[in-house]
């Protein structure tokens, strides 16, 4: 009968029972809205209307705060497209929901609990109490961070560009650094010309290391000051970050110490720099220091393996996560031990963790091999080194290039795009986004064993 019949659902309704997909459409959105931005005259310094593929591809960049470009930022757009280009590094860096916040903060908006729920996903946290609370200590710590880090830059641009350049430089670097985006107004070298400065090197490693970590960390550290313990996850941040930049350092240093085309022409504290600000670059920030396709092969594969990890959840930091790999990891070490549970630091981690923990991997080794098995056909003339480097600088949405990005065809600039935005949402967060959950079934096929391995 008709009175039995459900209502059909409206897309607004579908929008607001599947988050993921909200959220690809918003970053979607503001991608589209960029590159529109970008392709104007005014953003182009000779005028002219810039291509789609690169204006599209520069705003997928921005918006998923990786870096790679197919044009030198400095040498391309004005001050208009700069400016467009940093306000999709922030939309991209503080989330789609935080931005909504801001806006929602400003007018004095009650936030519902659909608002909340989304804002529980977007930070990746488990409790929805608090969420406004902790909305706006990351909007506070955000820009509280980027002005300090722009206040010591400027210590050295201002006497270096003037005020006004030498002003906006530093703001630009600093809010690029701290999304850990890796855009620079310094021209296609990016950082080299500072491999002898400490205080713009330490400053934007600084700015990348903090907003890698992730605001729970922060919330938890400040909480041990009325006594309360350090959580698993934020032992396990700082731990296997800690353990991360000291061994990528470690192991560029002594792989480059000789290769006079990256640091090897330089003192013993400055080759330490240098190798240092590479280990925290790969965390998914894209500036550099020395020309990436100038490494041993060696440190070129270190570098790939610190852009999948990439930094840790609820920061601005891309890739596969920290806690994902140690998860990972002790799964691993459990199985082989035959162990019940999985365990670190006196605390059980629950298996559905460990299993999430799995599926990321999977689906992530996946897709990147997918895109490097394409992109081997449609980018022959570039070395599959280069394409693995970049097809992995993508997804931990780094921003490193062995200038392999200027080189891509049309269909290799959608490939990186594509994954780029992988990379930005999380392989679950999209894949949900797309795939419809399947329906509960009161009733189970008979299991049956399959012998494996």
């Amino acid at each position: 009968m008709d009175h039995l019949q459900q209502p059909k659902k409206t897309i607004l309704d579908t929008l607001k029972g599947n988050t993921p997909l909200y959220f690809l459409l918003g970053y979607l959105g503001v991608i589209f809205l960029g590159m529109l931005l970008l392709m104007l005259p005014i953003s182009a310094q000779d005028g002219q209307i810039t291509g789609m593929p690169d204006a599209l591809f520069t705003a997928t960049s921005a918006v998923c705060v990786t870096g790679l470009s197919p044009i030198v930022t400095a040498e391309h757009w004005t001050l208009f497209g700069q400016i467009v280009i940093i306000l999709l590094i922030q939309i991209g860096g503080l989330g789609i929901m935080t931005f909504v916040a801001i806006f929602g903060l400003l007018t004095n908006q009650r936030f519902s609990i659909a608002d909340r729920k989304r804002f529980m996903e977007e930070k990746n946290q488990n409790e929805l109490t608090g969420m406004v609370r902790l909305i706006k200590f990351i909007i506070l710590a955000t820009f509280v961070l980027e002005g300090v880090g722009a206040f010591f830059l400027a210590l050295r641009f201002v006497p270096q560009f003037g005020v006004i350049k030498g002003l906006w430089f530093s703001v630009f670097h600093a809010i690029s650094a701290f999304c850990n985006a890796g855009f620079d107004l310094l021209g296609p070298e990016s950082l080299t010309a500072y491999q002898h400065d400490p205080l713009v090197l330490l400053t934007i490693a600084t700015l990348i290391i903090l907003a890698g970590i992730g605001y729970t960390v922060y919330l938890d550290l400040w909480r041990m000051r009325k006594g309360d313990r350090l959580h698993l996850h934020s032992k396990i941040v700082l731990s296997s970050t800690a353990i991360l930049l000291l061994g990528g350092t470690v192991l560029i240093f002594l792989m480059e110490a000789n290769n006079p085309q990256t640091i090897g022409a330089l003192s013993l504290p400055e080759k330490g720099l240098n190798a240092f600000f590479q280990s925290v670059t790969t965390r998914t920030a894209g500036f550099c220091t020395f020309a990436q396709d100038k490494m041993t092969q060696a440190s070129g594969l270190g570098s790939i393996f610190l852009m999948f990890i990439g930094g840790s959840p609820a920061g601005t930091a891309g890739g596969l996560k920290t806690t994902t790999m140690v998860a990972l990891l002790l799964g691993l070490s459990s199985a082989l031990r035959s162990s019940r549970d999985v365990s670190v630091f006196r605390r059980t981690i629950a298996q559905e963790v460990v299993h999430n923990a799995f599926v990321l991997f999977a689906l992530a080794t996946i897709w990147n091999i997918l895109v490097l098995f394409f992109l081997s056909i449609t980018e022959k003339a570039i070395p599959l080194g280069g394409l693995l480097f970049e097809t992995i600088s993508a997804f931990g949405t780094v921003g490193l290039t062995q200038n392999v990005t200027p080189q891509l065809s049309v269909t290799g600039k959608m490939l990186i795009a594509l994954t780029m935005l992988y990379g930005k949402l999380g392989p679950l967060t999209l894949l949900h986004a797309l795939i419809p959950k399947a329906r509960v079934q009161n009733n189970r096929l008979a299991q049956e064993h399959l012998l494996v391995g």
